[in-house]
């Protein structure tokens, strides 16, 4: 068989810039409405492949243009819809809730960089190199909806939060000679 599924979800300060104090100096991702696109072909009774669309439906915020100079702090719109990295994965399902009352599933997925596709700055809905992960899934139908718990990891590739951020809101400019300690980004 096949399935076709569609998850919204929704993120509160889904990044915040602090100072090593905690002060929060900006929220360049305030409010994230997301929605998850699932494409599924059964191979087996208990096996099926799969490919996931993230989408960002909306996303509202400000990412400031000089991370180091924050008192003059001048900004660009995060606003907008984004695709995220598209995810090919496996799932196989351990219990039927047919016969056992609850599903229980294990998934293991690999993503393609795609969201950069849509330009250079893409406003981090994406990574710039192929992730996996995997994750347990329980879930029960009650009448037409399913409700879903997921638990998983996703490997990602082994990145500096500074010079990603650098790079993320000032192109080329050459800010990585800054040590990170005298940043107003160090955690």
């Amino acid at each position: 068989g096949y399935q076709l599924g569609l998850t919204f979800n929704y993120a509160n300060k889904a990044l915040a810039l602090r100072q090593a104090d905690g002060t929060e100096i900006a929220a360049p991702l305030e409010h994230v409405i997301g929605a998850d696109l699932q494409f599924g072909v059964g191979l087996t009774d208990w096996f099926d492949l799969y490919l996931a669309v993230p989408l960002t439906l909306y996303q509202m915020g400000e990412f400031p243009n000089d991370p180091f100079n924050f008192p003059t702090m001048t900004t660009q719109s995060m606003n907008g819809f984004f695709l995220g990295d598209l995810r090919l994965g496996l799932k196989f399902r351990i219990l039927d809730e047919r016969r056992q009352g609850i599903s229980l599933g294990v998934k293991a997925f690999v993503s393609a960089p795609t969201a950069q596709l849509g330009g250079r700055f893409k406003k981090f809905n994406g990574v710039s190199s192929v992730t996996a992960g995997g994750m347990v899934t329980l879930s029960r139908e009650v009448s037409i909806v399913n409700i879903v718990f997921n638990v998983g990891y996703r490997f990602n590739p082994r990145t500096e939060p500074h010079k990603t951020l650098t790079r993320a809101c000032c192109g080329d400019k050459q800010l990585d000679a800054l040590p990170l300690s005298q940043s107003p980004l160090a955690a």
